[in-house]
This record gives C-alpha cells, structure tokens and sequence, in this order.
C-alpha cells in the first residue's frame, strides 16, 4: 500500500511537472528543484528510482538533471544541471531561500549547502554582511561582533571616505630610522649625534586588521654590517581612534656631528661607540571629526579620501627612554674639547603625557593623497634611580609629527611615509632632546 501511494504520487507530480515544463521550458531546473524541496515523498520516491523521466527528452538520473534532443546520431544532450552542487544560473534565485543538500556516503560529516561559510571563504565569496550565510555558533558570535564594532567606530561620510572594497593587501617596502640626540650638558658643552640610518626591506601580507611579515636587514646583507638596531612597530586603526605601538633599540654606537668648539661648532662626522637606546611608546588618540577625515587612507592604505578633510585629535602617550652616554669612550683628539666631567651619563624615565594635534588630508587631484599630522604632548616625566637625576619627576615635552604621499591607481597604491617621535629631558643644568626618524616607501596592491 506504501509503495502504490508514493507511485501514485509520483505519477502525479510528474504529470504537474510535465505541464509545467511544457509551458516554461527555460524554467525547469527552478520548477524541478521546488518540486523535490516542497515534497519530501518525492524526493525519496525519486532515490529509490534513479533514473526519472519528467517528459520527453527531460529526466533526472543520479542527481543530475539532463536535457537531451534527437540528432541524426541518436539522443543527444544539450544542457544538464547539478542538484547537489547547484552552481547554475537556473537554480540560484532558488537557493537563495533553500538548500539541496547532498550528505556524503563515505565520511560523517556535517552537510554543505552553498551558503555555507566555510565553503564561501574557500571559493573567495563569502561577505560578512550577507545575512543569509550559515556560521556555527562561535563563528557568528565574532562575525556579530566585528560587525557591531565597524559600525560603531569604522563609520564614514561616503561624501568624503570610502573603502577599498577590498580585505586583502600584499605590499613590498623599504624602511630606513636613525636615532638623534642634540644635547647641553651643564650648559657649556653642546653635542649632536646622528647615528647610521638603518635599512631593511620587507614582504606584507594584510588580511583586514591582522599582518604578517618577513623583512631582511639591507645593512647586514649589503655592507656586511653587525645587526645592532632592531624595531618594532604595531598599528591599529579604524575611524575614531588610533593606537601606535613602537619599540627601537641602538647598540651600535652613533656618529659624533658636532662637539662644543671643535671645528667652531661646524658639522663633521666621527664614530663613537658609547652610545645605547632602548626606546619604547604608546600613543593612543581620538580624531573629533572622525566621519570626514580617514587616517588610514593615508598611513594604512585602507581608505580611500575624495575630498580633502582634516580633523583635532586627542589622546595619551606613554613612553620609556633608557639613553647611556658614555663620554668615557671618547676619541681621544676630541676630550681636550670636552668641557665637562667625560664620564657616562644615564637618562632612564617614563613618559606619561597628554596628547594633541591636528591632521590633514589633502586630496591633489584624481589619485594623490598628501596628509600631515602634528601631534605635541605634556605631561610628566619620571626618572629612574639610575638616571642623572635619581627619581625626580620633571615635566615632560614631546612631539610627534608625521607626513605622506600617497599614490593609488584601481587596486595599486604607492606610498611614501616619514616620521619623527621626539622627546625632551629639561632640567637645570641638563638638556637632553633625542627622536627616532623613520622613512620607508611602499609599493603594494589590494585584493
């Protein structure tokens, strides 16, 4: 009786079908797909029965829908559809609201529809904003999450901002910092120092808000010089805020510039090897107008800025220098010059400071991006018991000015970026102003 009821209504679908195909034939696989989702009876009469002629020339077999016509040479099939991997024009306004799912004979696994996440990062389409895509659990909840967080502070004017259209971005760049000192010591020996600019070129992989990197020293691999500076840099940025991380360290000496008397104070270039930094910051800081100006299109290349906008920014910074000048070390032709004790001088202190200062996006003409951005902070500065002045606490000066050019083209970008983090020791008898200067040119493409 079972199986009399499951023929009858087989019979009878393929009668409503076959009218339905005779009327539409360019619809078939929509009406053919419906039919066997609306009717579960069917689709089980159609697995015990693996080959199922809807009207002539039209049938399923093995989950394939074929059409076939009369040639000289016998049948001939002009067009076949997939059920299970439903990857045809035909099918897909379908699949939008159901899901054929074909379960695998030989492993336990999870079925696969084609909205499926994972199955969509795989072939490179899945958006995380297409509500129709199916996460598991944990999944959604960070999608959800991600999502809540870029509307909230990644929401730009489309007047002035848009994005890139793009998450992924394989850029090469070349980088060059040095370290700078320009000092007064007991107000009667002035002394700069420039070390050696530091060369390193580097491959980056972006994937949204996540890096990963392989860079090589030029310096070592080209002059055969020991490696003894190292950098570290960490950026995030979204519409409202910014956070920079950085951390330098020099143990190779630097290069005398000018020494008191010495040549009347005019510039020359000598080595000297007492010299040793370790210089850590943190800047985290708000961009008030924050819907119209887009720091990333400038230094992350992640915008892209149509209309020229600048915005006040506001934040903290906090920092720790471990400087050692060790005047011991000294050429000898130059301590006669040397009007002060020639001994080693330490300046070790942390920066806790209130940042400010404005920047500028100035769009010049169709694809170049120029911005500046200078940013002052006061606050406190508090020695260590190592420094010159044991653990006093002095008021703390710094400035950190930035600027770039950038050049995009569809999905190219070219961008030259130049930056200086300086910070000043003051107190009576002492003064000491150090930076770090960084360079580097990017060359990259989004995708």
């Amino acid at each position: 009786m079972r199986n009399r009821k499951s023929k009858l209504l087989h019979n009878s679908l393929d009668n409503l079908l076959g009218k339905i195909l005779s009327a539409c034939r360019t619809k078939i696989a929509i009406a053919a797909v419906v039919a066997i989702l609306v009717c579960p009876a069917y689709a089980l009469a159609l697995t015990s029965n693996p080959k199922v002629t809807l009207e002539e020339g039209i049938e399923i077999e093995n989950d394939i829908l074929r059409k076939t016509e009369k040639g000289a040479e016998g049948e001939v099939e002009v067009d076949s559809i997939s059920l299970v991997v439903k990857d045809h024009p035909l099918l897909r306004p379908v699949m939008k609201s159901v899901s054929v799912v074909k379960m695998s004979e030989d492993e336990d696994t999870m079925p696969v529809t084609d909205r499926n996440w994972w199955h969509l990062l795989r072939k490179g389409e899945l958006n995380l904003r297409d509500t129709t895509v199916e996460y598991p659990r944990f999944v959604k909840f960070c999608r959800d999450v991600y999502l809540w967080g870029d509307k909230t502070f990644n929401t730009y004017d489309t007047t002035y901002v848009v994005g890139t259209g793009t998450n992924w971005k394989a850029r090469v760049a070349f980088d060059g910092w040095s370290d700078s000192y320009h000092m007064n010591l007991d107000r009667k020996m002035p002394i700069t120092l420039f070390s050696t600019p530091y060369m390193s070129a580097g491959i980056f992989l972006h994937f949204m808000a996540v890096s990963v990197n392989q860079t090589i020293d030029l310096s070592n691999l080209c002059f055969n010089k020991p490696v003894n500076h190292h950098k570290f840099e960490f950026g995030f940025n979204c519409a409202r805020f910014n956070l920079d991380l950085a951390f330098n360290s020099n143990t190779g000496g630097s290069d005398i510039r000018s020494f008191g008397d010495y040549k009347k104070g005019h510039f020359f270039k000598q080595y000297f090897s007492g010299v040793n930094l370790h210089s850590f910051n943190a800047n985290l800081y708000y961009y008030f107008n924050n819907y119209k100006y887009a720091n990333g299109a400038a230094y992350y290349f992640s915008k892209i800025q149509k209309i020229s906008a600048g915005s006040f920014i506001l934040g903290f910074t906090y920092g720790y220098e471990d400087i050692e000048l060790d005047f011991t070390k000294l050429p000898e032709f130059l301590i006669p010059y040397m009007k002060v004790d020639p001994r080693d001088y330490k300046f070790n202190y942390y920066n806790y400071c209130l940042l400010f200062g404005y920047g500028f996006n100035w769009v010049l003409g169709k694809h170049f991006l120029y911005n500046v951005t200078a940013m002052p902070s006061i606050g406190v500065l508090h020695c260590t018991e190592e420094s010159e002045d044991k653990s006093a606490k002095l008021l703390s000066l710094n400035a950190n000015w930035r600027m770039s050019l950038t050049y995009n083209k569809d999905n190219f970008f070219t961008c030259f970026i130049v930056k200086v983090d300086g910070h000043w020791y003051k107190t009576s008898r002492l003064s000491v102003f150090n930076a770090i200067e960084n360079a580097s040119l990017s060359v990259g493409v989004r995708f």
